[in-house]
């Protein structure tokens, strides 16, 4: 779960940063005033990010029946 989890919860927030600091650098260039993101963003964010998470845990049980020793061919 390790292996799927960091990269994933490590891209998201790379993303989120990054876009949050490109919609800052374009508003501070145009002279506009720049909010964040109102706690529903985050909040959606967060949701997609455990929604990801469940959706590859479930799949762990098929991946160890199929990986389990006894099912293995050894010639």
């Amino acid at each position: 779960m390790l292996e799927t989890a960091l990269p994933l919860t490590a891209t998201a927030v790379c993303g989120i940063t990054l876009g949050l600091a490109a919609s800052a650098a374009v508003a501070s260039s145009t002279g506009q005033r720049w909010t964040g993101p109102d706690p529903a963003f985050l909040l959606t964010a967060v949701a997609g990010l455990l929604l990801t998470l469940a959706l590859s845990s479930a799949t762990l049980p098929l991946v160890k029946s199929i990986t389990e020793p006894t099912t293995v061919r050894f010639e």
